[in-house]
């Protein structure tokens, strides 16, 4: 060997390898790391549907309450705009439409205004959330099936 030469053992390819490897799975995890951080959570559909939900498993809204809260059944004196207003308040216009019974009701007058603002602003239409339900519906003790038809806007 002449001198001043220096020659690359097999430890050294060794290690070569080792850093390579390093780098590679520290990018890896990095990129995963950074794309969660970075993120942007929507979570409007989310709160669209637990206002929904709220209506119909809430005595303070439509849930009939004879002894005890009947989830999911809807006592039709309660279903009013007043009603609406006092239980959701006015954070969020929202119609309702119980279908068979054919009543509509809103918490806010202008909702129609509301509803063309949101189809105009958004392209996407990602503030306005639609649901349908099937309920049952209490009209004086008879109880009769209907479906509840929701939109909400959230902005």
């Amino acid at each position: 060997m002449k001198k001043g030469a220096y020659m690359i053992s097999g430890e050294t390819l060794l290690w070569i390898n080792r850093i390579l490897l390093t780098i590679i799975i520290l990018g890896a995890v990095f990129f995963v790391v950074n794309s969660a951080i970075a993120r942007e959570i929507n979570i409007n559909e989310s709160i669209a549907d637990l206002t929904i939900r709220k209506l119909y498993y809430s005595s303070e809204c439509f849930a009939l309450q004879n002894v005890v809260i009947e989830p999911g059944e809807i006592d039709i004196s309660k279903f009013t705009e007043e009603r609406l207003r006092n239980c959701i308040g006015l954070n969020y216009p929202i119609k309702l439409e119980l279908e068979n019974n054919e009543k509509t009701i809103s918490n806010i007058e202008n909702y129609r205004d509301a509803f063309n603002l949101c189809q105009v602003g958004n392209k996407q239409k990602q503030c306005l959330f639609k649901s349908q339900q099937y309920v049952l519906v209490s009209n004086n003790g008879k109880v009769s099936y209907d479906i509840l038809k929701a939109e909400v806007i959230v902005q």
